[in-house]
């Protein structure tokens, strides 16, 4: 049995797609100073389109994961729906703005392991109603919906409240931090997962144990989600439901 056929329909995953561009150094350079870097590589990435490339190895299916979202007409997005397109991921809903580059992310990462992300969403940042169109076209076909923060927050709210208005299961990761939030962002959310730094902003609970986790969960069920997934990198995850 597939995992489509065991959930009752498709992942559609609505967010973000970058071209991550990595830099591995010693260091970063100070202002005005060039400083040699080791190596350099590109890979996919967009939070979006990662949840979309996890679901669509863990199903092991082609079409179970459907993503929506969008790509500048460059280089950069033909191969990001290329790679996608080889690992099963139904790639119908992915537009093309021409009047915008596709979405990069420059990551420098240390000689300590430390990384610094800097992206430039491009045609990410000019999702709007053409993808709540699509969306909306699929969501008798959906069991499950992936949202991020990475795209316009008009776009992910107008799919959640589709998802929940046709019965469809909402996931919501909340990142990238936002500086605010609609008030009804949490409560449209079936499942929420933070990890330590995000779980703060929308708490004000400094998370650095089980037992702050445990408290931020609960706040984050107080707010309006049902199940509370904490991530807490080497330590796993702290999970708060009404079960």
């Amino acid at each position: 049995m597939t995992l489509e056929t065991r959930l009752g329909g498709k992942i559609a995953i609505v967010g973000g797609l970058n071209m991550d561009l990595f830099i591995q150094g010693e260091r970063l350079p100070h202002p005005g100073e060039t400083f040699e870097g080791n190596s350099f590589s590109t890979g996919g990435g967009g939070k979006g389109a990662n949840q979309a490339v996890g679901v669509a190895r863990l199903a092991r299916n082609t079409g179970t994961a459907v993503m929506v979202g969008q790509v500048g007409d460059d280089p950069f997005g033909r191969e990001l729906v290329s790679s996608m397109e080889t690992e099963g991921i139904d790639c119908e809903f992915i537009r093309v703005d021409a009047s915008q580059s596709s979405g990069v992310a420059l990551i420098f990462i240390d000689d300590t392991a430390e990384n610094y992300v800097l992206p430039v969403y491009g045609a990410n940042a000019t999702c709007g109603p053409k993808q709540v169109e699509d969306f909306t076209g699929i969501v008798r076909r959906v069991s499950v919906l992936l949202a991020q923060q990475e795209i316009s927050m008009d776009v992910t709210l107008e799919c959640m409240r589709a998802a929940r208005g046709a019965g469809v299961t909402v996931v919501l990761d909340p990142a990238p931090v936002r500086d605010t939030q609609p008030e009804e962002f949490l409560s449209l959310a079936h499942v929420i997962t933070p990890n330590q730094h995000e779980a703060e902003s929308l708490t004000g609970i400094k998370v650095s144990d089980v037992k702050s986790a445990e408290k931020a969960a609960l706040e984050l069920r107080k707010q309006g989600t049902p199940v509370a997934v904490m991530k807490l990198g080497e330590e796993g995850a702290y999970v708060a439901s009404v079960e």
